[in-house]
């Protein structure tokens, strides 16, 4: 029996099909792509809460779109969709195997029953659902083919009206999550939802969320009480109009079943009468005009408060996203900032370094000329130097620069012949170069490391980042693999820099090729040292004595040797073409986050886009 006014009186005798101009509904069908397409270059893969909520309106957009309005403004015939849904042994198997008039679905004891969508139409109506042209995202094949939640299973029934389709949707309570993503999509491309359940389910929170829903989406809407003894009949049907009536749904009409079935399974005919009128009135032509449009006009408002979730959400986006960002600078900043320090303190000048410099600059007779170089320079910091003392310095410059390896196959008094390239010292000066640039490459993947934790701690804090725990944070924790190698390279290219440095600048006061060739590394690992010990160029007391006299005395010597402001604009030079290297080994590192994070949050633009085309279908929808 039925209980309700059934079919509003609206649906009923609106003959103009909800006064929808013909011309205002092609504009909003050539906008309708566009809007789609927009919203679906939108990412929201963060787990912001609001971005979790825009993924969603972005679901809704595009299923709305694609599932119900392009399919019905694409032709008004096509045939009116009433799914059937509900809980688990609610019966609504039962009711379209009643409807159809066959056993077109299975129903038993066996739960959930239902669980690939199966729809019944008339053998005329065929087409529309074997092609696509309703409900276009979901495969087809038979029923006893259909296996998964994304196919539906189309079968015919000739007690369908034309222009009728029922659709058994899968129980909305089932264990898989597929089923209540498959129970959204059906209920948006629904033209009518028909619900079923029973005395100890009608109060369920998540049917009366649908039945909500559907009421919002413009669709009529139905209720049938299955197992519902005549005793409490009055009671259920009363207490189940409070809670539609909360829910807005005070016309609802509420159909009624006993425990009793048809040998065949079917609920008896004088339960089914009453269904039958109500639905045969749903798929009068002119009633189903009018039911079509106005579910349209529902659907584009449900399309366009969807879009405003999806806006917000890509506001929401770009906000988180730049709070994560900001977390990986300051780690990452911080790394630069320590780095930095390390090579401001003199730090870089200690342990191994440290070993090397007496051999690199004490060794053969070539380094023995600029010992006492240095020594005459550093008396006459002193302000004793005497005349005579001031001349030899003079004498000995103009020696050391014409030619200082003019008595290079003399004896040292030792039994040692050298050549302008003493090979010792030749030696001695790379090994310190190279162990100066490992100083430095540990220095730079220490702290590369823990700046990689440091973001990646941040990162899982932050509930933004919750979508890429444990991969990609994880990885991103760590630095690359070849970092070190990287960082070696890098020193090595940094050290020739340095060569051409000192043979650029220092080549109009190192006159002849000849020196050029003997001792070019040496004072580009001398340049090298004044850049470690954090001088700039100018040394000062207590850098000095952190980074230990052999940088103090090759820092003088280059002075003396090539002047003071040649030996500024080389460290000058040597310490920002290090800082770009430094500079770029950690910003490949850093960039790892913001590549992960890139793909994970919507491209430039997306939001204009989408302004775009919600003004073109406000545009489009105006009478």
């Amino acid at each position: 029996m039925a209980v309700g006014r059934g079919m509003s009186d609206e649906d009923q005798t609106n003959e103009s099909g909800g006064g929808q101009d013909s011309a205002r509904l092609e504009r909003v069908a050539a906008a309708l792509p566009g809007v789609r397409d927009a919203v679906d270059h939108s990412v929201l893969a963060l787990g912001e809460p609001s971005v979790v909520d825009a993924r969603a309106g972005r679901e809704e957009v595009i299923s709305r779109i694609e599932g119900h309005l392009l399919p019905r403004l694409a032709d008004a015939d096509a045939p009116m969709v009433v799914v059937v849904g509900g809980s688990t042994g609610s019966g609504k198997s039962t009711l379209v195997n009643s409807i159809a008039g066959l056993p077109i679905t299975a129903v038993g004891a066996k739960r959930p029953t239902t669980t690939t969508p199966v729809i019944v139409c008339h053998p005329d109506d065929l087409a529309w659902f074997s092609e696509r042209r309703i409900l276009p995202g979901m495969a087809r094949g038979a029923q006893a083919d259909g296996d998964a939640p994304a196919s539906l299973s189309v079968a015919m029934s000739t007690a369908l009206p034309p222009g009728l389709a029922v659709i058994d949707a899968p129980d909305i309570d089932s264990v898989a999550e597929a089923n209540h993503a498959l129970a959204d999509e059906l209920l948006r491309a629904a033209d009518v939802w028909f619900w079923a359940t029973t005395p100890t389910r009608y109060g369920d929170r998540r049917p009366l969320e649908y039945l909500e829903r559907a009421g919002t989406y413009g669709r009529p809407v139905a209720v049938l009480v299955n197992k519902l003894e005549a005793t409490v009949r009055n009671k259920v049907v009363g207490l189940l109009r409070e809670r539609l009536a909360d829910a807005g749904l005070e016309d609802v009409p509420v159909f009624t079943a006993d425990r009793g079935l048809t040998e065949d399974a079917r609920l008896p005919d004088d339960v089914m009468t009453p269904i039958r009128d109500w639905i045969a009135r749903a798929g009068d032509p002119e009633v189903r005009r009018a039911t079509i449009a106005r579910s349209l006009d529902a659907s584009l408002a449900g399309v366009n408060a969807a879009l405003e979730r999806v806006s917000e959400g890509i506001d929401a986006e770009r906000v988180a996203s730049e709070r994560l960002i900001d977390h990986v600078d300051e780690a990452y900043g911080t790394a630069r900032s320590r780095v930095r320090d390390a090579l401001e303190d003199g730090s870089l000048l200690r342990g191994e370094v440290a070993r090397q410099m007496p051999e690199a600059f004490g060794t053969g007779r070539y380094m023995r000329q600029i010992e006492k170089t240095v020594e005459e320079v550093r008396r006459r910091a002193l302000d004793s130097v005497s005349d005579g003392t001031k001349q030899r310095l003079r004498g000995f410059r103009e020696r050391l620069l014409a030619d200082p390896g003019a008595d290079d196959d003399a004896d040292d008094g030792e039994g040692e012949v050298t050549g302008s390239r003493d090979a010792r010292t030749e030696k001695a000066v790379r090994r310190m170069g190279t162990a100066a640039a490992q100083s430095l490459t540990e220095v730079i993947v220490a702290q590369a490391t823990r700046a990689a934790g440091e973001a990646g701690a941040a990162w899982r804090g932050d509930p933004a980042a919750e979508p890429m725990l444990p991969q990609p944070v994880s990885r991103l924790s760590r630095t690359t693999d070849d970092l070190r190698e990287r960082a070696d390279a890098e020193m090595v290219e940094w050290r020739s820099d340095l060569v051409e440095l000192v043979r650029d600048l220092g080549a109009p006061r190192l006159r002849t090729m000849k020196y050029l060739s003997g001792g070019i590394n040496l004072l580009a690992a001398a340049l090298m040292l004044v850049v470690f010990a954090g001088t700039g160029g100018a040394l000062l007391g207590t850098e000095i004595a952190v980074a230990g006299g052999a940088a103090a005395a090759m820092h003088r010597l280059l002075v003396y040797l090539l002047g003071k402001q040649t030996v500024a604009q080389m460290a000058s030079q040597a310490r920002a073409k290090l800082d770009v290297r430094v500079d770029a080994l950690l910003a490949a590192e850093r960039e790892r986050y913001e590549d992960a994070l890139a793909e994970r949050v919507s491209p430039a633009g997306t939001a204009e886009e989408i302004a775009t085309a919600r003004r073109q279908l406000a545009e489009a929808g105006q009478v």
